[in-house]
């Protein structure tokens, strides 16, 4: 994260502001089956460029040698190529992720009012809230407990009534709910 202070040390120059991890990009680059070469090449057969706004002129950055060497037609049009290649890599790659929906919030059952929301998976835990009707309720996942007899759902509550200003609800809680016996049959 930027701040004052890593500015006034770090930026000496306008593309100064631009911070990426190369070694990322690069994992990144290879889980979406682009070859590291060829990010290797834009990085070398690109300048550096950076455009604050749409009115603002562009700050450009390039090597000495580059634009007599190396800003030919020919490797513009391998950039530009290669770039839509990568484009569409990375698309398809995301395309193809598929991650489980979790639109469902949980009913609490009038079985599971006045149940006790654990700390840890255990029955021995320390109880950090009680089930009630005046909370929304969300189960993110089902854990075996310390006890390998017991279960529990991992589950977020939320009061019904929030303060309008707030962003986050109050008084929310996390913990563990033991699964009752009529729920695992």
């Amino acid at each position: 994260m930027c701040n004052k202070k890593w500015i006034a040390e770090n930026v000496k120059e306008p593309l100064d502001f631009i911070q990426i991890d190369y070694e990322r990009w690069r994992l990144d680059a290879m889980e979406w089956g682009i070859s590291t070469a060829e990010l290797q090449n834009l990085r070398e057969l690109t300048p550096e460029v950076l455009r604050v706004d749409a009115t603002s002129e562009w700050c450009i950055k390039h090597d000495v040698d580059f634009p007599a060497n190396e800003a030919t037609l020919a490797n513009a049009k391998y950039c530009l190529d290669c770039t839509i290649a990568v484009i569409l890599r990375k698309q398809d790659h995301q395309r193809k992720r598929r991650s489980r929906s979790r639109d469902r919030s949980f009913d609490p059952p009038p079985i599971y009012l006045g149940d006790n929301v654990y700390k840890a998976a255990s029955t021995v835990s320390e109880v950090v809230h009680v089930i009630a009707a005046d909370f929304e309720y969300d189960i993110s996942e089902i854990v075996s407990g310390f006890d390998p007899k017991e279960r529990f759902f991992r589950i977020t509550a939320t009061p019904n009534e929030r303060d309008a200003k707030a962003l986050l609800p109050m008084n929310w809680v996390s913990g563990f709910l033991l699964v009752r016996e009529e729920e695992n049959g």
